[in-house]
């Protein structure tokens, strides 16, 4: 969060938020009040015309990472459910195999299984661990089905069903991959939008503070929606406009003056 302090003895702070969707929403407030201004009584840089292009590559930016998400979130939905039958239909189909090839498991491999051999020379098959390698065997088990004739292939379970569960798995994950990057690369686009656009709000906020507030933090500055705030250790009567710590109040004897009447010490 930035926080703007042109004027060191003043009592209030300016601060312009870092979130991405903070600063478009301040970014969006802005234009809007400065467009209900006159013409003449409106900021000449920054110009309306950069604030407005500036808002809208955030905008742009930012509905994109959205959608990204969205359909991240929603193709992953999909997959799990999918997962879920490619496990139970392969499990089956993994064990209809095993049975086959009893004698010689590390033919599996050709169904897209991974085989290890242990020191005594027996074969254990090793089931997909994640997801993308439930995918993988799928399309593998299919293709090598597929190749074979049809009075040599595992009828339960049966090869179509698990043919488009293989097609859907691999859809929807591909589907999922794409929202993922989508959103990656829309939310590194809206961080590059952000950043301009809250420059050209703190240059914004300069100039008003500048040309129209003699170089404070003015209160009035929350009509461009700007966030004001008292500054922190500031005492009541500095925020209600007293001379900042170094000035002495008007009828108040400075520190080590005898009050008006008082004999000074010694007299």
């Amino acid at each position: 969060m930035y926080v703007m302090r042109l004027d060191a003895n003043g009592t209030l702070d300016l601060t312009i938020p870092d979130l991405e969707e903070e600063v478009l929403q301040l970014g969006d407030a802005y234009v809007r009040h400065e467009e209900s201004l006159e013409a003449s009584q409106r900021l000449i840089f920054p110009s309306m015309e950069d604030m407005k292009l500036a808002l809208e590559a955030t905008r742009g930016a930012s509905g994109s990472a959205s959608q990204g998400e969205i359909q991240r979130s929603g193709s992953a939905e999909d997959f799990r459910q999918t997962l879920e039958q490619a496990r139970e239909k392969g499990n089956l189909a993994i064990q209809r195999l095993k049975g086959k090839y009893a004698e010689n498991l590390a033919n599996l491999e050709g169904w897209g299984l991974q085989t290890k051999r242990n020191s005594r020379g027996a074969v254990t098959v090793q089931k997909p661990k994640g997801d993308r390698q439930w995918v993988k065997f799928l399309e593998a088990y299919v293709a090598k089905e597929r190749g074979l004739a049809p009075e040599q292939r595992i009828t339960d379970p049966v090869l179509e069903e698990l043919e488009q569960i293989s097609e859907e798995a691999s859809r929807q994950l591909k589907s999922r991959d794409h929202g993922f990057k989508q959103r990656i690369i829309g939310n590194s686009t809206l961080s590059e939008a952000a950043l301009e656009l809250r420059g050209l709000l703190q240059l914004a906020a300069h100039a008003l503070m500048v040309t129209r507030y003699k170089g404070q933090v003015a209160q009035e500055l929350r009509s461009w929606s700007f966030q004001v705030t008292s500054r922190a250790g500031s005492s009541p009567t500095k925020a209600a406009g007293t001379p900042a710590t170094g000035t002495e109040a008007a009828g108040t004897p400075a520190a080590g003056t005898p009050a008006a009447g008082t004999p000074a010490a010694g007299t």
